[in-house]
């Protein structure tokens, strides 16, 4: 999973460092160390990733695989703790980014697009920061209801097993 999101997040790092942001690479790097602890403490690390993902965004918000961190972390706590705990620590995960993306858009952090060296449309700002905003938002509730998927298919093979050996006894 760690080196499936060093992959992911590789581009970002690298274009980072190339225009001198490098405590992006730093970010993603400890995002990646954090990520190591997912199934022992994956509360604390769905807490930790969604900062320093917050941390990159307001560094380098047009970086590929925005949120690739909270995807393995979501997971992790999808799979572990119950529905309504995995989509609420989705919301509280996601809202930061989403956001971030907003004050992009029409608040103090708009006009902070890279330049492309081509015209863009006047609402180009606006477009892609909704864009952004629902891709992290689509891909964060993919993850997490493939967790609760998971967990749901785990627990119905225990109570499964349970009734086999239940039924074994009563033969």
């Amino acid at each position: 999973v760690v080196a499936c999101y060093l992959l992911l997040v590789t581009p970002t790092a690298v274009e980072s460092v190339l225009d001198g942001v490098w405590p992006v690479a730093l970010l993603l790097a400890a995002a990646a160390a954090a990520l190591l602890f997912r199934r022992s403490h994956p509360v604390a690390v769905v807490a930790v990733v969604a900062l320093l993902e917050v941390g990159v965004t307001l560094l380098h918000p047009w970086g590929s695989n925005v949120s690739a961190g909270l995807w393995f972390a979501l997971y992790s706590v999808a799979v572990v703790r119950s529905r309504r705990f995995a989509l609420a620590t989705l919301a509280a995960t996601t809202a930061p980014l989403v956001f971030l993306y907003f004050l992009l858009a029409v608040g103090p952090l708009d006009g902070r697009l890279p330049d492309m060296g081509v015209s863009t449309p006047e609402n180009f700002q606006l477009i892609t920061s909704i864009a952004a905003a629902v891709s992290i938002t689509l891909s964060n509730v993919i993850a997490t209801g493939i967790g609760v998927s998971v967990r749901q298919r785990r627990e119905h093979e225990h109570e499964l097993a349970a009734w086999a050996a239940r039924t074994a006894r009563l033969a």
